[in-house]
């Protein structure tokens, strides 16, 4: 995230979709999943920072949520394969030049594997996974759980049983992330409903979590943290209507000194999914506790 708020592909033949970006380390690039117009599915695309090359990146029609590992050389994405019935989302990665793609998990009917964040040293990559089941009453049952794989592929670890959306501080000590084992209020969208998502930091190896937020029937998502660590922002989603209206808080380690950066209460429009840039010129983070203090 950065000063201001304006459009990055205004007058592109290129349209974004609404998942997580990824920056590269030094700052100059970000990768992020479109579509361009004409084209059914979505592919991952690079943008300079001075915004002045767009390169396309994948030719697979259904990438999505791109993660770039701590040196720079490679991107771990998500990639939807249709398999029978069903659509299986697995783990590929390339290189950012393009070259060296490959599998990174493989495709498993009715399984969906999300990239979330490389640890410090970038010897593993935090994701979730999860598979779509629902009770007898159309809630979805939390099948989400946060697993650990090495770059070079291989067998996977469990972080957290219950939880998602996985991000490693900068210093790589502690992982926030989203779980709904508080089960602190539920989310009813037409004739399906769920647990409400709260925000959680963890050590790195998963232990000692605490849970940071207490906001009844809303749903945290896409916590990021700033450089230095200092602060997290994250997605909350409210049910308006049979939608989610979303808005994008900031909020410290410790829980406190929490407020609304952005919001969208008409659904119009819709800010989700925050990223911070690990440099910039107008990044401030020097302002105190008491002037990000606000409303809980």
């Amino acid at each position: 995230m950065s000063g201001g708020c304006e459009p990055l592909l205004a007058g592109s033949t290129v349209e974004p979709v609404v998942d997580r970006a990824s920056w590269s380390p030094d700052g100059g690039s970000l990768v992020f999943a479109a579509k361009t117009r004409g084209e059914a599915g979505s592919d991952l695309y690079v943008l300079d920072s001075d915004r002045r090359r767009l390169r396309r990146l994948t030719h697979l029609a259904r990438a999505s949520h791109p993660v770039w590992s701590p040196d720079g050389s490679s991107i771990v994405f998500s990639v939807a394969r249709r398999r029978g019935i069903d659509v299986a989302h697995h783990l590929m990665q390339i290189g950012p030049d393009g070259s060296d793609l490959r599998e990174l998990t493989p495709p498993v009917d009715g399984q969906v594997d999300e990239a979330g964040s490389f640890t410090h040293s970038g010897d593993r990559l935090a994701f979730t996974r999860w598979r779509r089941v629902a009770d007898a009453a159309d809630r979805l049952r939390n099948t989400a759980s946060i697993l650990l794989i090495s770059p070079q592929g291989g067998p996977v670890e469990q972080l957290e049983r219950r939880g998602q959306d996985p991000v490693f501080s900068p210093d790589g000590r502690r992982v926030a992330y989203v779980s709904d084992r508080a089960r602190n209020g539920v989310l009813r969208y037409g004739s399906g409903e769920f647990f409400a998502n709260e925000l959680y930091i963890a050590d790195h190896d998963g232990r000692r979590a605490r849970r940071l937020t207490r906001s009844r029937s809303r749903n945290e998502r896409y916590p990021a943290w700033a450089p230095g660590g200092r602060l997290l922002a994250y997605q909350r989603g409210e049910v308006t209507g049979n939608a989610e209206a979303s808005a994008i808080l900031l909020i410290s380690p410790a829980g406190t000194c929490r407020r609304v950066l952005l919001a969208d209460g008409d659904l119009s429009p819709s800010y989700s999914e925050p990223v911070w840039r690990p440099t910039s010129a107008r990044l401030r983070l020097t302002r105190t506790c008491r002037r990000l203090a606000a409303r809980p």
